[in-house]
């Protein structure tokens, strides 16, 4: 559990901010949406709406990771945001992230390869 950082104005559900020009992006973002349903508004960085409610965020980290923001305004990325969205409607996944050994860095290290390999992961992806 290590924020990325706070905002000053929380929202009133989560938010996970994701790539709009990412097709890779688009694809899981369809996913966790349709396991998540309502609990989680997910919203393109490259929307206006994001720099006027979150200006706290770097649109160059925006551009790097997927980031949740929670209703009490902690920020979360990578990995770790993704779990975050996900325990919702499954807890376990979390649960490992924070309590096995070496899970968060190996799901960071992960992460970090697939989304600086978008292209070919999203080659893979449809492909699978």
């Amino acid at each position: 559990m290590n924020p990325a950082g706070q905002v000053a104005h929380p929202p009133p559900k989560p938010v996970l901010l994701f790539d709009g020009d990412c097709g890779f992006c688009q694809r899981w973002v369809l996913r966790w949406r349709a396991r998540t349903g309502e609990r989680i508004e997910c919203i393109p960085f490259q929307s206006v709406r994001v720099a006027g409610e979150f200006p706290e965020l770097a649109r160059e980290q925006l551009a790097r990771w997927v980031h949740l923001v929670e209703a009490d305004g902690r920020v979360f990325r990578g990995a770790e945001a993704i779990f975050r969205s996900l325990a919702c409607v499954k807890r376990w996944p979390l649960w490992l992230y924070r309590h096995v050994p070496g899970a968060a860095l190996g799901s960071e290290a992960a992460y970090r390869l697939v989304a600086a390999n978008r292209q070919f992961f999203s080659w893979l992806n449809r492909l699978l």
